[in-house]
């Protein structure tokens, strides 16, 4: 019975490894997303507010002025809301700047951000390619101000309706010491990486401009809504493999192909599209070494990436563009339509 099951194992991992072959390839074929956006002029230049803020200066009263004209709408938004030390008119205000600024452990992580990210020119040519796609689906809409900050290791991405900010010092890589030091468990830092910096820009852009409005916390209609902020990744960056999309390893992506029946069946057996649990929706769409209802080699967040597929086919079923899919919150509509039934 023991040697039955070792080859069923094995058997099971080299199917993996042929689909993940395939899947690589498949992923490198032409998307049918891909337009022509040559015409379309996008001019993004990332804001280094990082450096601007950890220039020497004299006076902090003359610097957090200077700040402040020099970046009326983010700096504060980053006083705030992101290292929350108040309103610029607070008594002790420049007091709490300019200990922030000297922190031991934000000038340790500043020093590792300047040597990372000497160079952001890679960063705005990816994002202007993904705001070109953006201005093709949504000409009548605005591109943002794209500004980078240090914020002691609390925030990645910040939206408002005018800007982006990125903060550096979450995408330092996963063998940063200073995440090994936070005990950052690796499922985790394996996403911060500057590779992820686009991919989360343009994630956080569409959730702040397509809002989940839906009242109904509904397993399913969650899995739905992430799924819809996946395929406008499809829309955004039609040449990117999916597994830099959703945050997987290649390996974790041929696991949920393989299993994708199983795991939707899963869900629909145990009557957990309908539930308004949680905690219960935290097992699914929580980010997690992997889902332990589908077992300990499904990747975390794996009902995201079948709610993905949910919005694929019902795109591809129904000729949907992407202006009408984001638009749409029937999200029980988007499930039937969808017919999805994987085998």
């Amino acid at each position: 019975m023991k040697t039955k099951r070792s080859k069923v194992i094995f058997f099971s991992l080299i199917l993996i490894g042929i689909l993940t072959v395939l899947w690589v390839f498949l992923s490198n074929q032409k998307s049918p997303l891909k337009v022509d956006v040559s015409d379309i002029e996008v001019n993004i230049e990332v804001q280094r507010f990082d450096k601007d803020l950890f220039t020497d200066y004299e006076s902090i009263e003359m610097h957090a002025r200077n700040l402040e004209n020099q970046y009326p709408d983010f700096f504060p938004l980053f006083t705030q809301q992101i290292i929350k030390i108040g309103h610029s008119g607070n008594k002790s205000f420049n007091e709490y700047l300019d200990a922030f600024i000297t922190d031991y452990t934000v000038t340790q992580a500043k020093d590792a951000v300047f040597d990372e990210f000497q160079d952001v020119s890679d960063i705005e040519k990816s994002l202007n390619d993904g705001f070109k796609y953006f201005l093709y689906y949504f000409p009548e809409y605005q591109t943002p101000k794209v500004i980078t900050f240090i914020a002691g290791f609390n925030h990645s991405v910040v939206t408002t309706d005018k800007l982006i900010g990125i903060g550096l010092d979450k995408y330092l890589g996963a063998e940063c010491e200073f995440y090994h030091m936070m005990k950052i468990p690796q499922y985790a830092a394996k996403n911060m990486r500057k590779e992820m910096i686009p991919v989360d820009c343009m994630s956080a852009w569409a959730e702040m401009e397509f809002p989940n409005t839906d009242s109904t916390d509904y397993l399913a209609y969650s899995m739905i809504y992430q799924g819809k902020l996946l395929y406008f990744l499809d829309a955004m960056y039609p040449e990117m493999s999916d597994h830099l999309k959703i945050g997987f390893l290649e390996e974790k992506i041929a696991y949920c192909q393989h299993f994708e029946a199983f795991m939707w069946e899963y869900l629909v057996s145990e009557n957990l599209l309908f539930s308004t649990d949680y905690l219960q929706q935290r097992k699914f769409l929580g980010d997690a070494p992997f889902t332990a209802a589908f077992g300990n080699d499904s990747p975390g967040r794996a009902a995201a990436w079948i709610g993905w597929q949910i919005v694929r086919a019902y795109v591809r079923e129904n000729k949907v563009d992407l202006p009408a899919l984001m638009q749409e919150t029937d999200y029980q509509k988007i499930m039937n339509l969808s017919y999805y039934d994987p085998k």
